[in-house]
């Protein structure tokens, strides 16, 4: 399996779908849930923005740097 990230927001009328592939998925997985911010919040608004970023560059610093490709 291939790590999976999924960032929704809170109050994203989409949640439920994010919830239903992380559910089914085979690790490693991880649904990172920004509290307070809706689907379209997380293309625009800085305070819900930052931290999907922040989270996307460290999920990708783990499990796609030099040291995880050579296994």
């Amino acid at each position: 399996p291939r790590p999976l990230l999924l960032i929704a927001g809170s109050k994203a009328d989409t949640m439920f779908w994010s919830q239903q592939v992380i559910e089914k998925a085979e690790d490693p997985k991880e649904l990172f849930v920004i509290e307070g911010a809706t689907h379209i919040d997380l293309y625009d608004r800085p305070q819900f923005v930052a931290p999907a970023v922040a989270k996307l560059k460290a999920f990708f610093g783990r499990h796609l740097s030099a040291e995880v490709a050579a296994r």
